[in-house]
């Protein structure tokens, strides 16, 4: 019987259910996010739907949740943090819908029967690198104008994060791009 969370809850917090042994639990719509450790080494958690108002799925979330196979990631989802599935050692089917602009890094690590599916293609072991190279040094929203973005740039730019959003703000002396 599946673990249904509250229909009024917005987030699910760190390491909220910490080695708890659910077999199968069910997010609410209305929860925008996945916290740090949330579902970390649920050993026997099998099976989770993640509801569309979810938007982030933050860092070690799921981390050896050993006996999923299957997760979607559905559609609003922007971001997958660091080592979110790694090390679920049953995973065997992963789809990512195109809302995902950011994966951190080995965020489907240690998954060697792993087949991933985003934006039509599909990734094993043989070929991961590919897709974490869509991800890697970039968000990828840049990565299409990163380039030659600025070529011919004479001094030094700096970029920083505004908040937690995924928005960019590079500054050259006076000219700004955000």
């Amino acid at each position: 019987m599946p673990f249904t969370l509250p229909s009024s809850l917005k987030v699910i917090g760190d390491a909220a259910f910490l080695t708890c042994e659910l077999t199968e639990i069910i997010i609410p719509e209305g929860v925008t996010a996945i916290e740090d450790s949330t579902f970390c080494n649920c050993f026997y958690l099998e099976s989770v739907t993640i509801p569309h108002g979810v938007t982030k799925i933050d860092d070690f979330a799921f981390i050896s949740c050993d006996a999923l196979t299957e997760i979607t990631i559905p559609d609003g989802v922007t971001k997958i943090g660091k080592k979110a599935f790694f090390s679920c050692d049953l995973l065997k089917s992963v789809v990512i819908s195109d809302s995902v602009v950011f994966i951190g890094e080995e965020a489907f690590g240690e998954n060697n029967n792993l087949t991933i599916t985003y934006k039509g293609n599909t990734y094993t072991k043989d070929n991961t690198s590919d897709l974490y190279a869509l991800f890697s040094r970039y968000p990828l929203y840049l990565q299409n104008y990163l380039p030659q973005a600025f070529c011919g740039c004479e001094k030094s730019m700096t970029a920083y994060r505004i908040s937690r959003s995924p928005k960019l703000s590079l500054s050259f002396g006076e000219l700004r791009l955000f």
